[in-house]
């Protein structure tokens, strides 16, 4: 599959629907980027931050009534 795409002056690029769909793509999706003779390569790939996913679940049950709005209080900063 081939198609145009265009660049913004901020730097950004829009995936076409039909790509995004026939690869599976949702957002917010992190990509790789590589060179690969003169053209631009990008490769989903999968965020270090959504892996973290339930491996900060031992705090919340500790406290399950965290207000996140005051979430520093809550952070041990001793173990750092």
């Amino acid at each position: 599959m081939q198609t145009t795409i265009n660049m913004t002056r901020s730097w950004q690029v829009y995936i076409p629907e039909q790509i995004r769909k026939s690869m599976g793509i949702d957002a917010p999706t992190l990509f790789e980027a590589t060179v690969k003779d003169n053209s631009l390569v990008l490769k989903p790939t999968k965020s270090r931050f959504l892996e973290l996913g339930g491996a900060l679940n031992k705090y919340h049950k500790k406290n399950p009534n965290i207000d996140i709005d005051n979430i520093r209080d809550y952070i041990d900063y001793s173990d750092l």
